[in-house]
């Protein structure tokens, strides 16, 4: 701020943050104040404990997950994961927590032995852990139901765990988000109408943005332009979100925007849709009653990542404000890995290449991001 009087700033309430979210990051900035670093390092070094946080948390995911594991290290090895990972955001939480539920519950669900209730324990501290974090990724704990029944050494050790962690998860994720809650549901703030044009007369805030915004109380007597709001939304904003999931958006888009070019995203998209095609799958571990409930769950979140941002939008904005490719990538591995080629084999999957094409484009992506940040 310029010298003179104060300015006052609206700042996000502490009660709204998850704060386990952040842990690696704490440890590190811990760390740093323990050692006497300067603010330069001790951002970094917190930075450093997420990437690696991170790291570890995908590694294990690819080491326990049953098959497909050069999928899940193209996913991990996505731009927009490793730019994510070098930052201090909590979506890096997320993401690897999501992973390591997907691996495990995968490794549970194919695997020839008895499920006890000592592994049912880590899934369930794990969903206890991702569920307060956003709540759109709530329906990711229902990949519990891909174990069979028949497969629990006894189903009445394991139903008290998973009922205590569901209870924990959900009264977890109230105690950090009522605020939210509220405000998505929210009272309307009162629009008029003009009697001569029959438009809508709402107030602005000084950014011109309507103080009245998408609320669930508004949907339900605006469905028509709900509607409308969404399905422009998916035409004009589509191709952004696509960017946002692989890379080809890094940083916060709203402040530092730095896009990579089609020519790169194309061909890293392609190498990860290779790497779901594999000769040896033609007896492929998941049935079609599984794959549609991967599906499923995967579509919900995406629907409830709309719905959470549609409550951010202000009535006068034509698209939803807030949507980001990234709020995909928990469930990413979901849609690739409910996908099997019955009549496309590769008997010879040149995985090896595939993962060395991939990684070239990569240091390509990141010396094209040197150059627009130098530039700017």
């Amino acid at each position: 701020a310029p010298p003179g009087p104060g300015t006052t700033v609206k700042a996000r309430n502490s009660t709204s943050v998850y704060p386990i979210a952040y842990l690696p990051s704490i440890i590190g900035v811990v760390i740093a104040r323990f050692l006497g670093l300067s603010k330069i390092g001790l951002l970094f070094l917190g930075r450093f404990f997420n990437l690696l946080s991170y790291c570890f948390g995908v590694m294990y995911a690819i080491k326990i997950i049953p098959f497909r594991k050069h999928m899940m290290t193209l996913i991990g090895l996505l731009p927009i994961c490793i730019s994510l990972a070098g930052s201090f955001s909590y979506d890096v939480f997320v993401i690897t927590l999501s992973f390591l539920f997907i691996a495990i519950v995968l490794k549970l669900s194919s695997s020839e032995e008895k499920v006890s209730s000592k592994k049912i324990i880590l899934p369930a501290v794990i969903a206890v852990l991702l569920a307060p974090a956003k709540a759109i990724y709530l329906p990711l704990l229902l990949l519990i139901l891909l174990i069979p029944i028949k497969k629990y050494e006894n189903i009445k050790k394991v139903i008290p765990i998973l009922a205590l962690s569901l209870l924990a998860a959900c009264l977890l994720w109230l105690s950090f988000n009522t605020q939210a809650l509220r405000r998505s549901i929210g009272s309307s703030v009162a629009v008029n109408v003009d009697a001569v044009t029959g438009q809508e007369i709402y107030t602005v805030s000084g950014n011109n943005e309507a103080k009245q915004l998408f609320t669930f109380s508004y949907i339900v007597q605006h469905i028509p332009q709900t509607i409308l709001l969404i399905t422009k939304s998916f035409i004009e904003q589509s191709t952004v979100w696509i960017q946002g999931l692989v890379g080809g958006r890094l940083g916060e888009i709203i402040a530092i925007n730095i896009e990579i070019g089609w020519g790169f995203i194309i061909p890293l998209m392609l190498l990860v849709f290779l790497s779901t095609i594999d000769g040896t799958e033609k007896e492929y571990p998941l049935a079609r009653r599984e794959r549609t409930l991967m599906n499923l769950i995967g579509v919900a979140v995406v629907c409830l990542s709309v719905l959470v941002c549609i409550s951010w939008t202000p009535i006068n904005y034509t698209t939803i404000f807030g949507i980001q490719g990234r709020y995909f990538l928990p469930v990413l591995p979901l849609f690739l890995l409910s996908t099997h080629h019955k009549n496309l084999s590769w008997n010879n999957h040149p995985k090896e290449k595939i993962l060395f094409g991939y990684c070239s484009i990569i240091i390509l992506i990141v010396l094209q991001a040197f150059v627009i940040i130098t530039r700017r």
